[in-house]
């Protein structure tokens, strides 16, 4: 793990130093950005508070460390750690860690965002976190990341079905009390749209149906979100097929994770303003490589499955 972090870091932090709008790629939304991070302090909080985590977060990087990019990297490299402890609370295997560690590594969603300033990673640690956590005796801060990445990504609401099915299914002693702390932030975020109005409005995602594309967003996250990643589309179908095929319970959590994050997209493309854009996905990179982390540990008993018997 030093090995790859190391090398991760050396051939990453090239990039702390290089424009983000270079080469084929769209500069309006980095151009917003800067031009929003040039004015923005503190005092925004109070009228623009969804983008408060983000923004303060890349102020907070450019006063430490004059550049914006560094923290976003930081966070891109904790993601990488948070995603190996998960993958060993589960497996109890090294070795399994350390290849969903480089599997995230390969996907280019993971690559094209983790020094990103007009989109930085921060919601996707603090969602992926709040998963990890609820494996681990500090589970009541699972609901904190929680909101913190719903603060900073708004999304990250329809993903919270995704991350309690995976506690329910999971073999979690503190479950109930994690789906009633949960259940209790939901209310508390309910009651705070009725009481704040502008709130309300840029949490209701939904505002509109329309059935063709509801249903195109079945599959169009492939094309829309995977458009470049389609490799890690063939390790989500490989794990999810050997691990149902050969009744490997201990995957069914994560693959109830991964599939309940990638129905969202029906409901992003179908119902909302909102569309399906490869940074959203990042989080499920994290579960396609908990997918591959718990096949490797289950090597035995699928391998073993393939030998055919001499008669």
């Amino acid at each position: 793990m030093l090995v790859i972090f190391a090398g991760y870091i050396a051939f990453t932090s090239f990039e702390l130093f290089q424009s983000e709008c270079t080469g084929y790629r769209n500069c309006f939304d980095f151009d917003r950005r800067m031009a929003r991070l040039h004015v923005w302090d503190l005092s925004w909080i109070k009228d623009d508070w969804r983008h408060s985590v983000h923004m303060g977060l890349l102020e907070l990087s450019q006063f430490t460390f004059g550049n914006y990019n560094v923290l976003p990297f930081v966070s891109s490299i904790l993601i990488l750690a948070v995603t190996y402890k998960l993958v060993y609370s589960i497996t109890q295997k090294r070795i399994a860690s350390v290849i969903a560690v480089l599997v995230t590594l390969q996907s280019s969603i993971f690559f094209n965002y983790d020094t990103s300033v007009t989109y930085p990673s921060f919601w996707s640690l603090f969602f992926i976190l709040s998963l990890y956590l609820t494996r681990t005796k500090f589970y009541v801060f699972s609901p904190v990341f929680f909101v913190l990445s719903v603060l900073a990504k708004s999304i990250t609401i329809l993903f919270l079905p995704a991350l309690l099915l995976f506690v329910l299914i999971d073999k979690n002693l503190n479950k109930l009390v994690i789906i009633i702390l949960y259940l209790a932030v939901v209310l508390l975020g309910i009651v705070g749209i009725y009481l704040i109005d502008d709130v309300g409005k840029s949490l209701l995602l939904i505002d509109r149906f329309d059935s063709e594309q509801f249903f195109m967003g079945f599959v169009s996250w492939i094309w829309k979100g995977f458009a470049h990643d389609q490799f890690t589309v063939v390790f989500l179908i490989f794990a999810t097929t050997l691990l149902i095929t050969k009744r490997i319970h201990q995957g069914l959590p994560a693959i109830i994770f991964c599939y309940g994050i990638i129905f969202t997209s029906p409901i992003l493309i179908g119902m909302s303003s909102y569309d399906v854009w490869p940074y959203r996905f990042v989080p499920l990179i994290t579960g396609i490589s908990l997918l591959i982390g718990i096949l490797v540990a289950s090597m035995d008993k699928w391998i073993g499955s393939f030998n055919i018997k001499r008669q």
